[in-house]
């Protein structure tokens, strides 16, 4: 189930993904690297509301409502949102930058179907920032 508020949006969605019983994720949308506290906060909801940790999926939303240098600095800091010693505790993260306007600023395509290349530099990329 996928929230991309992480919850702020409707008041009854973590007990919904907690009724649920399945996969939730949960989705940052606004703000820089020091997003961190925020999605804290969204998994300790959704683990009140009854929603087990293993369930928990989060997002810190790179291109969503993020300058091109907001999504580039939470890139670079996210072995801070994700490491074991993080206070999400290794949380799986899962990071979305398909052809987002953000690698368009940077290699100046404006089709997305021409950031293809620049989304698999950024995946490799953010694969080793863990």
């Amino acid at each position: 189930m996928k929230d991309m508020a992480g919850g702020d949006r409707d008041p009854e969605m973590y007990r919904v993904m907690a009724d649920c019983a399945v996969p939730v994720y949960l989705m940052h949308m606004r703000g820089d690297a020091s997003i961190m506290d925020k999605l804290v906060d969204y998994e300790k909801r959704a683990k009140a509301a009854g929603v087990l940790r293993w369930n928990i999926i989060v997002d810190p939303g790179v291109g969503f409502a993020k300058t091109s240098d907001q999504s580039f600095e939470v890139i670079r800091n996210l072995g801070q949102l994700s490491g074991g010693s993080s206070p999400m505790g290794g949380l799986p993260v899962l990071v979305g930058p398909s052809r987002k306007s953000f690698l368009r600023d940077v290699i100046g395509k404006d089709d997305p179907k021409d950031r293809v290349w620049a989304t698999r530099i950024d995946r490799a990329f953010t694969m080793s920032r863990r």
